[in-house]
């Protein structure tokens, strides 16, 4: 249907082309600058989740390795933390 791959189209337009706001640091930037995390889809700056990590890694206590969003907190696994840092 031509309407829906239209639609389909305008929406990944949106998701890959648009600005996404950080809800960390909230500065506008691309998707392509922005991490993903597998427990609970929210989207930050990659920027702001190696501070997040760095920061975790450093206090030296490994239970604070939980996602930023303040709905999810599940433990940042680590091939989400790989993925993350070789990024």
């Amino acid at each position: 249907n031509t309407e829906n791959e239209a639609e389909a189209l305008a929406d990944l337009k949106t998701k890959y082309l648009n600005p996404i706001v950080c809800s960390i640091c909230f500065d506008s930037k691309h998707p392509a600058q922005y991490e993903i995390m597998d427990c609970c889809n929210q989207s930050f700056c990659t920027e702001c989740i190696i501070d997040h990590l760095t920061i975790c890694l450093a206090e030296g206590n490994l239970t604070t390795l939980i996602c930023p969003n303040q709905k999810c907190q599940k433990r940042i696994e680590e091939p989400t933390m790989r993925a993350i840092t070789l990024n």
